[in-house]
């Protein structure tokens, strides 16, 4: 994947984190005598589930290794597709 906007506007460092959701199946203990449940306070994973935050422009959040924050656009076009559009085969 490649981003509009790779280095950080304040710091200039490239990206180091993009900002995902994911599911987790939180892990419940059921107490009989009052009929409820609580959280237990794990969670199991599910890392399938894992997808990049995109704002209503379509742009994800990157993060700096010094924590600064900012948007960009992203290409997820074939790692091997060059940005002209043509595959290594074609050049």
């Amino acid at each position: 994947m490649q981003f509009s906007k790779p280095d950080c506007p304040e710091c200039g460092k490239k990206a180091a984190d993009m900002l995902e959701s994911l599911y987790a199946w939180a892990h419940l203990n059921y107490f009989e005598d009052a009929d409820v449940f609580d959280y237990q306070g794990g969670s199991k994973v599910d890392w399938d589930s894992q997808e990049p935050d995109e704002n209503k422009e379509g742009k994800v959040q990157l993060q700096c290794p010094a924590g600064h924050q900012w948007d960009s656009e992203v290409d997820y076009s074939d790692p091997e597709e060059k940005p002209n559009g043509e595959t290594p085969s074609q050049a």
